[in-house]
């Protein structure tokens, strides 16, 4: 993976005057940070990155964006068992309606929050442990200004038990608004079923437990005598639950991926895999920390592949509908992409061009990586398909989002190299893409002489300024439709850079030759 080195550089664009030929000049040099995709966007917080530091330190373990484009991270505070909350403007800044200055922290005694989902009305889901005793699910909502919302479960909380004991690692909302959050459940109760099993709950809007979901609003997973830790959660077009984690038989005590999938009762989908449960052992050791479904049902994890003691790999897995790997999505299904270390993905999305961005870490990296829809590494994101910052920053990303225009979140926190307890919030944004541009013109150009003009049209799917160069000139503003200088005999080429509203860029390359009438 390329490792990007990240400068603090500004740059300062005169603003837009008021005449229509001012305008297209500003469109020309806008007053924003510029940038292909996978470059850091600078127009957000410093040079890309945004820190928050909450007294003692801090770790981001979930982020997302509200309806109004604001972005959500939760996490913990370093040495206590907090949930802790902050909302971000677009331009990285903290927002200040929300909460204190923009954070939010709640003494639940929980041990972290580890995931965030936000409904249509803007209030926030957070879930988490809560060591009690049992431990449980702890789920949490909050008013879009950052206080607990009274008109949850009486005080904004909801614990949950299962069996001895319980964890919340995810949370999601399906499409009738009820809330599912799944984690693992502990239970020794049995002589066949001993140990950690996946499992979910589904809750009312009120907070209330769903009774016609599983039993009493709970659904559980445990194989005899497995270790099963679910870390993610999905629910497809018809209300199916996809649940995805890590599985240790005890006959083979290295992790693989495992997946269940619930009907919407809460049964499980005896269509799904052997009776509702799929395994796949990615490499000596794997795991999933993220799964989702995309436009066609299929279903797509990300996690880990450990091919030995020092070697890890950014792990992806495509899965048909009925559980099957999808033999069209990389090697048989499977895409590896070693990192540095010990390492691999823990956070998935797909952008509006079924893309798939992953986050997650290497040797102290935060590291980013898109690939297209057939598992291949996108080589126009990044260069190479990744991006990851230097171990100087000793960064590690847990969580990504994607807003409206492509542009990549991932949240995480920063540690320094030394791996020092003592963190923050961190945030980074990437741009996606630019606008995509169609040029039209000929392929060959005929001249009765040596040389010859060439004449070419272009347009772009949004507003754009544009850029032209021919060869290995320099990029010149210009316009459609586009006039070359005088070109000799031979194959040229011409490149156009369109530039979006926000800064992301493209560039798209026409080819054509000139040739000399018989």
């Amino acid at each position: 993976m390329r490792v990007v080195n990240v400068r603090r550089l500004r740059r300062r664009y005169p603003a837009g005057l008021a005449t229509s030929a001012a305008c297209l000049a500003a469109l020309a040099a806008p007053a924003f940070a510029e940038g292909a995709a996978g470059d850091l966007d600078r127009s957000f917080g410093a040079s890309g990155k945004v820190t928050s530091d909450f007294e003692r330190g801090a770790e981001a373990t979930a982020v997302a964006f509200d309806s109004h484009g604001r972005i959500v991270a939760v996490g913990r505070r370093g040495g206590s068992e907090h949930f802790s909350l902050a909302r971000y403007l677009s331009d990285g800044s903290l927002d200040s309606s929300f909460g204190a200055a923009g954070k939010v922290t709640t003494d639940l005694d929980p041990y972290w929050a580890s995931s965030v989902a936000i409904d249509g009305q803007g209030r926030i889901l957070v879930t988490g442990y809560h060591y009690g005793s049992p431990p449980r699910f702890l789920l949490a909502r909050y008013t879009e200004d950052g206080r607990l919302d009274p008109s949850f479960s009486q005080d904004g909380v909801v614990r949950t038990g299962f069996g001895r004991g319980a964890g919340a690692h995810a949370v999601q909302i399906d499409a009738q608004g009820r809330i599912v959050v799944a984690g693992e459940t502990y239970d020794d109760h049995s002589a066949v079923y001993k140990g950690w099993g996946f499992a979910v709950a589904r809750y009312l809007s009120d907070g209330r437990l769903d009774d016609s979901f599983g039993v009493g609003g709970r659904a559980t997973t445990n194989l005899p005598d497995d270790q099963e830790l679910a870390h993610s959660a999905a629910i497809d077009d018809q209300g199916g639950i996809v649940l995805a984690g890590t599985t240790s038989p005890s006959d083979f005590d290295l992790p693989g991926v495992e997946l269940t999938r619930y009907l919407p009762d809460g049964s499980p989908d005896t269509s799904f895999g052997h009776s509702g449960v799929v395994r796949t052992y990615l490499d000596w050791a794997s795991g999933a920390d993220a799964v989702a479904i995309d436009a066609n049902g299929r279903i797509v994890v990300a996690g880990f592949a450990q091919a030995h003691r020092s070697s890890t790999s950014f792990a992806l897995a495509r899965y048909l509908p009925d559980g099957a790997l999808d033999p069209t999505f990389g090697r048989d299904g499977v895409v590896k992409t070693p990192v540095v270390g010990l390492g691999g993905a823990t956070a998935m999305a797909f952008d509006s061009r079924g893309r798939i961005v992953a986050a997650g870490n290497g040797y102290s990296t935060f590291t980013v990586a898109r690939y297209r829809p057939n598992g291949r590494l996108d080589p126009s994101f990044g260069g190479d398909g990744s991006v990851a910052m230097g171990r100087a920053d000793g960064a590690f990303a847990n969580s990504v989002a994607i807003d409206a225009k492509d542009r990549i979140v991932a949240a995480g926190t920063n540690r320094g190299e030394s791996g020092r307890a003592r963190g923050d919030f961190m945030l980074a944004r990437y741009f996606g893409d630019g606008p995509t541009v169609t040029i039209s013109g000929p392929a060959r150009v005929r001249t009765a002489h040596r040389k010859a003009r060439a004449t070419f049209s272009f347009e772009a799917d949004e507003q754009a300024s544009f850029e032209c160069k021919v060869g290995r000139t320099a990029f010149q503003p210009c316009t459609s439709p586009y006039a070359t200088r005088r070109l000799r005999l031979g194959r040229h080429r011409l490149e156009v850079r369109a530039t979006d509203a926000l800064g992301s860029r493209d560039v798209t390359t026409k080819r054509f030759k000139v040739v000399q009438t018989p």
